[in-house]
């Protein structure tokens, strides 16, 4: 027949005289190893030999190849490419086709029938496969994000209010703060109150600092109290349930509030028009470092960074104060409110804006530029504000007289949103602190603390004949937050209270025109 191939050898025999040579790894003289089409045999091995060396070879006989000449050259075959499967590397890849595992009859492009085992690392008992937005498979932990998707589970919702509990207080509120696990009711005389169990403040201790307490801020293990005609107090507080006074220094004739920042207690007098400025580095000794004079009837004050914001009575003006150096601050910035009552009797300040409570409304106010602040929004309340605190996107702002608790919207400042609100039944409401989920409120006429409850649950609930879903507000207790019932009547009038201090002494007047 015809040589499709041939090849020689150069072997060297053993002392048997046997040989070993490999068919297809020598030098060719006929054809290509690689190119015999085994599917066209049969063909046969001829075996021709040269004692002497050279090429003068003698056939020695001719053998039928009798094994599977695929199994022969499996070895050494390449990937013979049919158009279906393609190698790319270390990738093997089918466009368009479909693969089966356990069926001949695939029907998509990957199709087990029996078990599937899918090892990522995070396989675990309980969970379920998720994937993110370009389709990459891992396990995760059953949940409501990873069955809708992260953004479309609703967050906690702060329209629905309502009170948890109520506890009453020695006299007439006048000052609120919440720190380190204590509440802290400025009125009468100073009242601390636990809060380990947050929904139920129970009193731990209290002291009588003296009159006319007006303003309070805490401090490390140290309150500072501010009243008016007696200065500044400092109690020591490290142990809350036996509060103890440490020193006192006189200040002004009428301290109204009180900040802290760092080393220095900032106090604005009403009556000497001040923003007194005092070194409590150390507590036991108070040191009045300088005074400001700011304006006309100062009436509050808060503090962020190193800016303090300060309302003026008369006229409507927020003053911008510059405090980065402690022992000169300088007014950096004034704004002449529009439309704002003189009655605002508090504020707070989130980010680069000021919420301010008037007799009507919250107004906002934009400081991000100190020098130039910018009144940028309102909503209209329609009650006299006493009180504003603001967390995360939500303003609580309190009325003075009819005792309304509103929540606000501010997650866009400049349209300020209502979007519910608690009756207190006519308690004028005089502070608001927040904590988590929960608001810490003063009233008086029923002189009390009020836990509200102000982040409800904002569960997804499902339609059980529709399949449709929609939000439920769900508070801590598991109960459905239904919606506010009609406001009751008024009850009777409280008791008279105390007479107020007496005011300062006025300036001797001009001497009048000699008699005849």
């Amino acid at each position: 027949g015809t040589v499709v191939y041939a090849e020689t050898h150069s072997p060297s025999t053993n002392e048997l005289g046997l040989f070993t040579v490999e068919v297809g790894n020598s030098t060719p003289t006929t054809g290509t190893f690689a190119a015999i089409d085994w599917s066209t045999g049969p063909y046969f091995l001829e075996v021709g030999l040269d004692p002497a060396g050279g090429i003068s070879y003698t056939s020695v006989g001719t053998q039928q190849l009798l094994s599977v000449p695929y199994a022969l050259h499996a070895r050494t075959a390449d990937l013979a490419e049919d158009g279906d499967w393609v190698v790319n590397g270390d990738t093997l890849h089918s466009d368009g086709k479909w693969v089966g595992v356990g069926t001949d009859l695939p029907d998509t492009t990957l199709h087990v029938v029996g078990g599937l085992k899918y090892q990522d690392g995070n396989q675990a008992d309980k969970r379920v496969l998720t994937s993110d937005g370009q389709g990459n498979a891992t396990w995760g932990q059953l949940s409501v994000e990873s069955m809708f998707g992260a953004g479309n589970v609703p967050g906690p919702s702060a329209s629905c209010l309502s009170i948890m509990d109520s506890v009453g207080l020695p006299g007439q509120p006048s000052d609120l703060l919440v720190s380190g696990g204590y509440a802290f009711v400025l009125g009468d005389a100073l009242g601390i109150y636990d809060l380990s169990t947050p929904s139920s403040p129970a009193l731990l201790g209290q002291i009588d600092p003296g009159p006319n307490l007006q303003g309070l801020a805490i401090a490390g293990t140290h309150a500072f109290v501010v009243a008016e005609l007696f200065g500044l107090t400092v109690i020591d507080i490290s142990a809350p349930a036996t509060p103890v006074a440490v020193t006192s220094i006189t200040l002004g004739p009428s301290a109204r509030a009180i900040e802290i920042s760092g080393s220095h207690a900032f106090v604005i007098d009403h009556l000497a028009e001040e923003l007194q400025v005092v070194d409590i580095s150390d507590p036991s000794t108070p040191v009045l470092l300088t005074a400001l004079t700011i304006g006309i009837r100062p009436k509050a004050l808060t503090i962020s960074g190193d800016h303090i914001y300060v309302l003026e009575s008369t006229p409507d003006d927020l003053l911008v104060i510059n405090i980065s150096n402690p022992a000169a601050p300088f007014i950096e910035g004034t704004l002449a409110l529009v439309n704002v009552s003189t009655q605002f009797h508090s504020f707070a300040v989130q980010g680069d804006h000021v919420f301010i409570a008037d007799d009507s409304k919250l107004v906002v106010v934009d400081v991000s530029t100190p020098a130039s602040p910018t009144q940028v929004g309102e909503l209209p309340l329609g009650e006299p504000i006493m009180t504003v605190s603001v967390v995360n996107d939500v303003a609580l702002c309190g009325s003075q007289t009819s005792g309304v608790l509103f929540s606000v919207d501010i997650s866009d400042p400049t349209a300020p949103l209502l979007i519910g609100s608690l009756d207190f039944m006519g308690a004028n409401v005089i502070d608001v602190e927040t904590q988590a989920a929960l608001a810490y409120v003063t009233t008086a006429s029923s002189d009390a603390l009020d836990v509200v409850e102000f982040y409800c649950v904002n569960a997804l609930s499902i339609d059980p004949t529709t399949g449709q879903l929609s939000a439920q507000n769900i508070n801590t207790q598991g109960g459905v937050v239904g919606p506010a019932g009609p406001q009751g009547p008024v009850g009777p009038q409280g008791a008279t209270g105390p007479q107020g201090a007496t005011g300062a002494v006025g300036a001797t007047g001009a001497m009048g025109p000699q008699g005849v």
